[in-house]
């Protein structure tokens, strides 16, 4: 298994190489390269947040706090007191940051479902929706944004992978095929459930006037 040290380093040479493709080749702007260069390299971290004491899981997590409470900022105070808007603000940040988090933790496992190429399509969904609905790009550049993240994810999934080959001894690790992995028959309530939410996902969101190399706005 890689270590943080190395996912990030790669994650970064793999994020310049695909956004130096996406400007020769799609013509995207500056800002929307900083944005794909971003997002790659954050996906290449994003498969060890099952790692309940790693670095990726700790940024991920007080991450996603600190956007939930702006969230909430931006929601309640136009419409309510500062009373209730500080209510909110506490309640948002006891949630997430102890009981969303600590759910998760508790129902994931290392190089479990998180670990997976099925994982690696449900966050480029996320992130479609995310960029789409959220942010309000443009359809392509949400595609876009949702290939970098998982192709960032499956980086990270095979970086681990090769990690699992001892090329010195000529032997595999216990630990090889238990990264890059398409369905698990220990798991398979868990795999299938992924699979039917990605399905679902795709099907929401396909549009075929949309052609993801085009020209992003």
């Amino acid at each position: 298994m890689a270590n943080f040290k190395t996912h990030i380093t790669v994650a970064a040479f793999g994020s310049i190489a695909a956004t130096a493709v996406c400007i020769q080749k799609i013509g995207i702007s500056d800002e929307h390269a900083v944005i794909l260069f971003l997002l790659g390299c954050i996906a290449g971290m994003l498969p060890d947040i099952d790692s309940n004491h790693s670095i990726p899981a700790k940024w991920f997590f007080r991450s996603l706090t600190a956007t939930s409470m702006v969230a909430m900022a931006f929601y309640s105070i136009p419409k309510f007191s500062t009373l209730v808007v500080l209510g909110c603000l506490l309640s948002t940040f006891i949630f997430v940051h102890y009981i969303f988090s600590y759910t998760m933790k508790s129902i994931t496992s290392h190089r479990g479902l998180f670990h997976s190429v099925p994982a690696a399509g449900l966050f480029g969904m996320a992130m479609y929706f995310t960029g789409y609905h959220g942010f309000t790009w443009s359809a392509h550049f949400s595609w876009l944004a949702a290939s970098f993240i998982s192709g960032g994810y499956v980086l990270h999934l095979i970086l681990d992978e090769c990690y699992s080959v001892d090329l010195m001894g000529g032997r595999l690790k216990k630990s090889f095929g238990s990264a890059l992995t398409i369905f698990n028959k220990r798991q398979w309530r868990g795999y299938i459930m992924l699979y039917l939410i990605f399905a679902c996902a795709s099907l929401y969101a396909y549009d075929p006037n949309i052609i993801l190399l085009s020209h992003t706005s």
